[in-house]
């Protein structure tokens, strides 16, 4: 609030205006008291503009903190991913490994069974032929006997057909022949001989 001393103005123009006539502007005589401004309404803006300043600060602070917080999990969050991305790239190494392993023993498995069978396949012709042998009769002879695979193809004669079917059961009880079957059989007469039965036999060997 202004107070201003009219008792000083009303004299100085009572007097005759000397004031004025000194060339004043007429302010000289305004009295401001220091006191009335303590009640403008400047230190209330102040106050509020310090209030409004420190909060500010403080929720800068505040976010500051929240952010750092943040920023904190989420680095651990980003080593806890490159962890778990370094095992599952060991644990598909791994599992590539394995299945290379696999695959060599398969391949290893492959090679062994063939050279198994090989050693096998050399070694059966010779058991066979002895089986063979054994198994003929007395009155029985071969003329033609082929391999082809598992099936084996035998053509002969006999002097009675009761000795190829003697000749086949002996097959069949032998380790290295099954399922003999007799294809065809049809006697021959030789001119003024004895009679042969030609036969032909096929078989599956072991």
């Amino acid at each position: 609030m202004i107070k201003i001393n009219l008792a000083k103005k009303k004299k100085a123009v009572g007097t005759g205006g000397q004031e004025k006539g000194r060339g004043g502007s007429g302010l000289k005589g305004i009295n401001i008291d220091s006191e009335m401004l303590k009640g403008l309404p400047i230190r209330r803006m102040a106050i509020a503009f310090a209030a409004v300043l420190a909060g500010s600060t403080y929720l800068d602070e505040i976010k500051a903190e929240k952010l750092a917080e943040v920023d904190g999990r989420i680095n651990e969050i980003n080593q806890k991913l490159a962890t778990l991305r370094t095992k599952v790239n060991a644990a598909n190494q791994i599992l590539s490994i394995q299945k290379q392993l696999e695959a060599d023993e398969f391949t290893l498995k492959n090679k062994l069974e063939t050279i198994q069978k090989l050693m096998s396949d050399r070694e059966n012709p010779p058991k066979m032929m002895r089986a063979l042998s054994s198994a003929m009769p007395k009155d029985l002879w071969l003329t033609r006997y082929v391999v082809e695979g598992s099936g084996v193809s035998l053509w002969g004669y006999a002097t009675r057909f009761e000795e190829i079917s003697d000749f086949i059961r002996q097959l069949e009880e032998s380790a290295y022949y099954n399922v003999v079957e007799l294809k065809q059989s049809k006697q021959k007469t030789e001119t003024q001989g004895p009679t042969f039965t030609e036969f032909e036999l096929a078989a599956k060997r072991e």
